[in-house]
């Protein structure tokens, strides 16, 4: 298991430079952020990229849906996507190489022991990311 704490990160501006994030994992395939939401915002297009989105904090809708903390959404990265933040809060966001496998993210009152990726969220809140390699 690996352990992120998010407060150990600096904020850097998204690539499309609409917003901020701090990029907890970027190795392999895999790529973990937390992204700050505080405006409308189009998400920058990832190609290549399967992408799961989890609200942590905060009310917006993509796409039409809307999402209230805990809510999810799986999206391809050249998917166009645009946020509307109706209460500014903080997502966090799974990226996978496509064909590199996919993963499930769980947020929980303990760190989760079975997990590959633990990230702190504070406020005794985990994220549990687990992967699944596509070979498997």
């Amino acid at each position: 298991m690996r352990l992120l704490d998010p407060a150990t990160v600096t904020p850097v501006p998204w690539r499309n430079r609409a917003g901020l994030t701090r990029e907890l994992w970027n190795e392999g395939p895999v790529r973990i952020s937390l992204a700050d939401l505080t405006a409308d915002a189009p998400f920058s297009e990832l190609p290549g990229i399967d992408r799961l989105f989890v609200l942590l904090s905060g009310s917006i809708t993509l796409d039409g849906q809307a999402l209230e903390p805990g809510g999810q959404m799986r999206f391809g990265g050249e998917r166009p996507v645009t946020a509307v933040v109706h209460r500014p809060g903080r997502a966090l966001n799974l990226m996978i190489h496509r064909g590199h496998g996919s993963g499930d993210i769980t947020i929980s009152e303990k760190a989760p022991a079975e997990a590959d990726f633990v990230v702190v969220l504070g406020e005794n809140r985990f994220a549990g990311i687990r992967l699944t390699p596509a070979n498997r």
